[in-house]
């Protein structure tokens, strides 16, 4: 049995990779797999996807668990981080406006003007 969930566990992270949304819903909606379940190197689903930048699939995510947008992985990025690191702009600003992405409010916060995102209290 646990080879089974380990090879399921893979094959929602392909579908992922892959930006096979039917795919990724069925695991977790009719399958029973954790939305916040990690790879090996601690991604969840919304990491991956906030590298390919599928959004899509990340408005998927997130609306079915908004708390997911401050998951870290095992080099703490988080998910704001990984997509302006792979500089999808728009995600970026869905992150901001549409989820008023503020990345933990104690220890930092972002803003998106003029198309270009910047730390709160810099000058970049």
């Amino acid at each position: 049995m646990d080879n089974e969930i380990e090879l399921m566990w893979r094959d929602i992270f392909h579908a992922c990779e892959h930006s096979n949304l039917e795919a990724v819903r069925n695991f977790i909606e009719e399958e029973g797999v954790p939305i916040d379940i990690r790879t090996y190197d601690s991604d969840i689903l919304a990491h991956i996807v906030a590298k390919n930048g599928d959004m899509p699939m990340h408005k998927y995510l997130l609306e079915k668990r908004p708390d997911l947008q401050n998951a870290k992985n095992i080099f703490s990025n988080d998910i704001l981080h990984l997509v302006m690191v792979f500089s999808l702009l728009d995600l970026v600003k869905y992150l901001i406006k549409e989820c008023e992405m503020a990345s933990q409010p104690s220890s930092r916060q972002w803003s998106c003007t003029h198309g270009r995102v910047r730390r709160l209290g810099t000058h970049s």
